[in-house]
């Protein structure tokens, strides 16, 4: 039975999402292909053993941007300016024109498995709503859907209607 069990490294090297797995002391296990592939300015510095404190400073002096729920974040620092890793949140880097959601998840060990998947896509779509939803001759408001509450409307919702937007977010 043991032989029918696919070797954990081999499987995580074929996922569709970048893989990195670090030990206990924040050095790098093992990464995938794609995780090479998501970090290629660096990708050739990726090697076992690599601390993650020196891959987060490379990809800082890379000028690679830090985003926390949807707004630019700077890099959490140590007590000597170096930046670090923060484990509480699930964060999203952006660099040449690639967007990136990192996710990762400590393990009993002590260990980090952190999943990176590319969601340049997303973000190109999320962009072009907004410039329709920003530039559109058509007025538009978004509301959710059970108690019609307003979460945002456009210009043009606003001044055919004479509203200001803080007169009407939130209201239903």
């Amino acid at each position: 039975m043991k032989n029918n069990i696919p070797n954990i490294f081999s499987v995580l090297d074929g996922a569709p999402e970048g893989v990195a797995i670090w030990d206990s002391g924040d050095k790098l296990v093992m990464c995938n292909e794609k995780f090479r592939q998501l970090h290629s300015h660096i990708d050739h510095k990726i090697e076992p053993g690599l601390k993650n404190q020196q891959m987060i400073q490379w990809i800082n002096d890379a000028g690679i941007s830090r985003f926390e729920e949807g707004e630019f974040a700077d890099w959490n620092k140590d007590e000597s300016g170096n930046p670090v890793r923060d484990y509480s949140r699930d964060v999203i880097v952006c660099y040449n024109n690639i967007w990136v959601q990192v996710r990762r998840n400590k393990l009993a060990d002590g260990s980090i498995i952190a999943f990176h998947t590319d969601i340049t896509k997303i973000k190109n779509s999320e962009e072009r709503f907004r410039k329709i939803f920003e530039s559109g001759p058509a007025m538009v408001s978004i509301s959710t859907i059970d108690k019609s509450i307003i979460l945002d409307v456009n210009e043009v919702w606003l001044d055919s209607l004479g509203y200001e937007k803080q007169e009407v977010i939130g209201k239903s």
